[in-house]
C-alpha cells in the first residue's frame, strides 16, 4: 500500500526491515511502561488484522508511525508517533488522516483509541479530529497510570448525488444535493468536508474513468462513496463474490430452490427489487455490499452459486423501471442512515457467541435481544458472532458464550483465545474444562464430601462383573460431556444398560 499524502511525503506500510526504527521509535515516544518490545512490534507487523504504517519525508526518511487494528465493524488505533525532529509539522496529522479515510473507505462504523488521561495537550490533538471523551481505565498502563478511552464523535452527514448525465430523477428528493461529476472533482472548496456521503450514480466506473474518480476523491476528501473505490475493484474480484455466496448461501438456495432454470439475473434499485420473492435476498446482499443500483447473476451447477455483480446508473434505466423505482429512492436517501454517521460512543465492545443452527440454545432469541438491550443501557456495545468471527475476537472487550460448550470444540478455543487476549470471558476456559465433564464434577463432589446419589464411571476397560453385581434399576447412564439431555439414558434391567 502507498498513499502519497502531499509533496514529499509518503505513508507506506511496514516491512521487518523497519523493526530497528520503530524499536526507537517507541522508546522516544513512550514511556517504558508504555512502549511496545520488538517482538510486539513484530507480530504487529505479521499479523492479519493489523497495519503497521511509517510516514516518510522528502529524503524517504522514517519520522513516525501509525498502528491499527482492524475488525470487520471497528478500527482502533493502537499509537501513532513521531521522532521529536519531525514534531509540529504536519507528520502526526498525515498519519491520522489516513487512518480516518480507512475506515471511511471500509465503512467502519466505530473508530477508537486510548489516550493517557492526564496528557491535556494530546487529548485536545484527538478532540481537534473529531473525538470524543470516554470511559476512564484505570491502571491501564501501569499503577497509578490511567487511560481514556476516545471514540469519534457521530456527526450528522449529508448526501450527494453525482452523475455525469442529465436527469430530473432526482429532483424532488429533500436533503440531498445533487452535482454533475466535473462539478464535484472541480470544487474543492465547497466540497472539502468530511460531512457527506457521496453517492456515485455515473455511467462508467472502470479504472480512470469520471465515476472511477468521483470515489477516489471522495476517498480523499473523508467522504463516504457509495460505491466506495473497493467496491468498484469487487465487482469484479472472483474471491469476494464467492466470499459473499458464502456467507449468504443457504439464502440463495432457498430462494431459487424451485426454479426450473440455470441462471437468473436480479436488479436490485435501492434496496429493493421488482420482483417480490427475490426481495429477501436482496435485502441480505445489500446489507454485504451496499450499491444504490445493482444487477445480480447467479448460476446453477450442483448448487445455485453468485456468479456476478454489476453496478449501474439511472441511465441504464427504463422508463417503465424509473417509475416504478423512483419511491424507491425517495425513500432509500430518506433514511436515518444516510443523514446520520453510524459511529455509536459505548464504553465497552461485547461480542456474543451465539449458533444459530443450535436446537436448544442456552438463550432463545427473545432472550439475546433483552440482553442487548440492557447491555447498551450499561454502556455496552453488543455484537452477535458465530465460530467463523475466530480472527475477530481482539476487536472486543469481552466475550460472554451463549452456545452449549465444551472441551472439544470450537467454543473451548474461543474462550481460550479470548482470554489470552485480555478479554473477560463467560464461560472462561477453566470453567468449560471443569464443568463441562461429569467426571470432573464426579471427582470434586466426592473429594469434598459433598452428598451425591450412588455413581460410577465406567469405559469399556473397567466394565466388569464385580461392578456390575452392585448395580440397581432403574439407573441412568450420562456421557461425561452431555448437555440438555442429550446423551442421557434411561435403563431398567441389565440387558438394557449392556
Amino acid at each position: 500500500m502507498i498513499n502519497k499524502v502531499d509533496t514529499g511525503q509518503t505513508i507506506r506500510e511496514a516491512s521487518l526491515e523497519d523493526l530497528n526504527f520503530l524499536v526507537h521509535l517507541e522508546k522516544e515516544a513512550f514511556e517504558p511502561y508504555r512502549a511496545s518490545s520488538k517482538n510486539m512490534i513484530k507480530s504487529s507487523i505479521l499479523s492479519h488484522n493489523q497495519m503497521v504504517l511509517i510516514v516518510e519525508d522528502d529524503q524517504k526518511r522514517p519520522c513516525g508511525s501509525l498502528i491499527l487494528k482492524i475488525n470487520k465493524e471497528s478500527l482502533r488505533i493502537y499509537s501513532i508517533a513521531v521522532l521529536d525532529k519531525y514534531k509540529n509539522k504536519g507528520y502526526g496529522k498525515k498519519l491520522m488522516n489516513f487512518a480516518l479515510s480507512y475506515a471511511r473507505e471500509n465503512l467502519i462504523k466505530k473508530v477508537y483509541l486510548e489516550v493517557d488521561a492526564e496528557d491535556d495537550n494530546l487529548i485536545a490533538w484527538y478532540e481537534i479530529h473529531g473525538f470524543k471523551k470516554g470511559k476512564l481505565l484505570l491502571h491501564y498502563y501501569h499503577k497509578g497510570k490511567h487511560a481514556l478511552k476516545m471514540t469519534l464523535k457521530e456527526e450528522p452527514i449529508k448526501s450527494i448525488i453525482v452523475t455525469d448525465y442529465e436527469t430530473d430523477f432526482f429532483d424532488d428528493l429533500e436533503d440531498v444535493i445533487q452535482v454533475r461529476a466535473y462539478s464535484y472533482i472541480d470544487n474543492e472548496s465547497n466540497l472539502y468536508s468530511k460531512n457527506f456521503k457521496v453517492f456515485n450514480l455515473c455511467s462508467n466506473y472502470h479504472y480512470q474513468s469520471i465515476g472511477y474518480y468521483v470515489s477516489l476523491l471522495a476517498l480523499a476528501r473523508n467522504q463516504v462513496a457509495f460505491p466506495s473505490t473497493s467496491m468498484i475493484k469487487d465487482v469484479q474480484n472472483k474471491k469476494v463474490l464467492q466470499s459473499i455466496g458464502e456467507e449468504i448461501h443457504d439464502a440463495i438456495q432457498s430462494t431459487f430452490k424451485n426454479e426450473n432454470v440455470d441462471k437468473i439475473m436480479v436488479k436490485s434499485y435501492f434496496g429493493r427489487t421488482l420482483n417480490e420473492k427475490y426481495q429477501g435476498l436482496v435485502g441480505q446482499l445489500n446489507n454485504l455490499y451496499h450499491g444504490p443500483l445493482m444487477t445480480f447473476t447467479f448460476i446453477k451447477k450442483d448448487q445455485w452459486t453468485l456468479n456476478q455483480m454489476k453496478l449501474h446508473s439511472i441511465s441504464d434505466l427504463s422508463q417503465e423501471e424509473i417509475n416504478r423505482v423512483k419511491p424507491w429512492a425517495k425513500d432509500y436517501f430518506s433514511k436515518q442512515k444516510f443523514k446520520k454517521g453510524s459511529l455509536k460512543s459505548y464504553d465497552y465492545d461485547m461480542a456474543v457467541l451465539i449458533d444459530p443452527d443450535e436446537k436448544t440454545p442456552p438463550s432463545d432469541k427473545r432472550a439475546l435481544a433483552r440482553f442487548v438491550k440492557a447491555s447498551e443501557k450499561k454502556g455496552f456495545s453488543v455484537t452477535f458472532i458465530t465460530k467463523k468471527d475466530y480472527n475477530r475476537l481482539p476487536e472486543f472487550d469481552a466475550l460472554f458464550i451463549r452456545t452449549t460448550t465444551n472441551v472439544n470444540d470450537y467454543t473451548y478455543e474461543f474462550s481460550r483465545y479470548a482470554y489470552a487476549e485480555g478479554l473477560v470471558v463467560i464461560d472462561d476456559p477453566w470453567s468449560i474444562l471443569r464443568c463441562a465433564n461429569k467426571v470432573y464434577l464426579y471427582d470434586a463432589l466426592k473429594k469434598s464430601n459433598i452428598p451425591m446419589p450412588e455413581s460410577w464411571i465406567f469405559n469399556k476397560k473397567n466394565y466388569n462383573k464385580s461392578i456390575i453385581n452392585k448395580l440397581t434399576f432403574p439407573m441412568v447412564l450420562k456421557l461425561p460431556d452431555s448437555a440438555f439431555s442429550a446423551g442421557v439414558y434411561k435403563v431398567e434391567s441389565l440387558e438394557a444398560f449392556q
